[in-house]
């Protein structure tokens, strides 16, 4: 019996990609290639050609090449995410075996209970919320899926904290604190402390989702922007720009909001902006 051809299988599922792959040589051994290497990494967990080229498929950027995209995939890895998001026992089994009972709690002056930690993250990664898929199927294999695993832990744990302490997302990052002692920072401090918190907080409130992580992530997990950028498939550099962006981003709303709050000199306002930016600026890259 003449095997079935992969390409259409690909094809049918890869959106705005399909037209730069449909003309893309050796695409069949590539794909071949995919489907051998994710069967070999887990021969345990069966999963249908069909499946897993359509869950590739759909995940391949329209922004980017396809086939570098196909060339860089963790085949492995993104077969077993995609057999536990179709909730295939064995790959849900191997899943926890290898990656949920490695799980160790980062340490912190407030520790976690690590069958706690564990059971969270299989709640938030296996189980589809009403009406959705577990979330484990956003995993796209252009990072291998430890590094992947990791950032959704740092989620969780944030999350966990805040239940048992609720406080602003970055309170452990943004401690107000001058880099070196200063009389004018510290007057500063004594004198608009409470307005510069509250200015901060409201801040980080409009931050979007991802730049809240990668906050998390570079001050209270102490991850370098290279292990961050391996997290979310992409350079030390894109990651750097990220923060700089983030920092800029702060640095104009604080201003802003204090700027409209404080009845103040332009001069003194300049000693307030470099509060500004001695707090928000800790540990973020310049430009």
């Amino acid at each position: 019996m003449e095997p079935v051809p992969l390409a259409p299988l690909l094809l049918l599922h890869s959106g705005a990609a399909r037209e730069r792959l449909a003309g893309a040589r050796d695409l069949e051994a590539m794909l071949a290639a995919l489907v051998a290497g994710g069967r070999q990494a887990w021969p345990q967990v069966a999963l249908t050609d069909e499946r897993f080229l359509a869950h590739v498929g759909e995940r391949l950027a329209p922004t980017d090449d396809p086939v570098e995209t196909l060339r860089a995939l963790h085949a492995g890895d993104l077969y077993l995410a995609c057999a536990c998001g179709a909730g295939n026992v064995a790959a849900l089994a191997e899943f926890d075996r290898q990656y949920i009972a490695r799980i160790i709690p980062p340490p912190s002056r407030d520790p976690i209970n690590v069958e706690e930690l564990r059971q969270s993250v299989r709640m938030r990664l296996l189980v589809g919320a009403e009406g959705q898929r577990p979330r484990i199927v956003g995993y796209s294999g252009g990072a291998p899926l430890a590094n992947w695993l990791r950032v959704a832990v740092a989620r969780v744990v944030v999350d966990i904290r805040r239940t048992v302490r609720p406080e602003s997302p970055l309170d452990q990052g943004r401690e107000l604190r001058a880099p070196a002692p200063d009389p004018e920072l510290a007057y500063l401090k004594a004198r608009y402390g409470r307005e510069f918190e509250e200015a901060f907080d409201a801040t980080v409130a409009t931050l979007e989702s991802r730049e809240v992580s990668i906050l998390q992530l570079f001050f209270m997990e102490d991850m370098t922007s290279k292990a961050i950028g391996q997290s979310y498939g992409v350079s030390d550099r894109t990651v750097q720009r990220w923060l700089a962006a983030i920092r800029e981003k702060m640095m104009e709303d604080v201003h802003r909001r204090l700027a409209m709050r404080l009845k103040v000199s332009d001069t003194e306002m300049g000693s307030i902006l470099n509060l500004v930016r001695s707090q928000v600026a800790i540990r973020l890259p310049e430009k």
